[in-house]
């Protein structure tokens, strides 16, 4: 797969598909979220550093960010909250296997979209993220793979 490069900070520019970033500590759970999104409209780039993630939030224009919320370094929706500090129009999604462990009766702040279970519904997950983004099924795809990011294949869509 190609590797990312961020020499143009205008990824929103038109003609360009969207960004897409997706956070989780896990390499198998990040290649899976590869395969599910490998054929949508829009540049994903996937890391296992929020740190990472926040350096392209500050050098990219940047669409979506879904995040693990457990995560060792950070939490997802403290992450999400340093996101929408840096870059106000970027919108987060909350990925848990313990979505008990979020205060949702408080309910979320406006700029998370949602909070998605693991495990997700491969086609549900990808129209959350269509929606979010106002892009149609069938466009020509720009995956964009991390550097140094294993690719483990776990089986599932063909």
């Amino acid at each position: 797969m190609p590797t990312s490069t961020h020499s143009s900070p205008d990824s929103e520019s038109p003609g360009r598909p969207p960004t897409v970033v997706v956070v989780d500590d896990d390499p198998q759970t990040l290649a899976a979220l590869r395969r599910t999104f490998r054929k949508e409209p829009y540049r994903l780039l996937t890391s296992s550093n929020p740190r990472q993630v926040l350096d392209w939030v500050d050098d990219l224009e940047v669409s979506v960010v879904l995040s693990d919320q457990r995560m060792p370094l950070i939490e997802g929706i403290e992450l999400l909250r340093e996101v929408r500090l840096r870059s106000p129009k970027t919108r987060g999604l909350i990925l848990t296997a313990f979505p008990g462990s979020l205060r949702l009766d408080l309910g979320l702040p406006s700029w998370v979209g949602r909070v998605i279970p693991k495990p997700w519904e491969d086609e549900g997950l990808r129209s959350v993220l269509r929606e979010l983004l106002g892009t149609a099924p069938g466009a020509p795809s720009n995956p964009v793979q991390t550097p140094g990011e294993p690719d483990f294949d776990l089986g599932g869509e063909a």
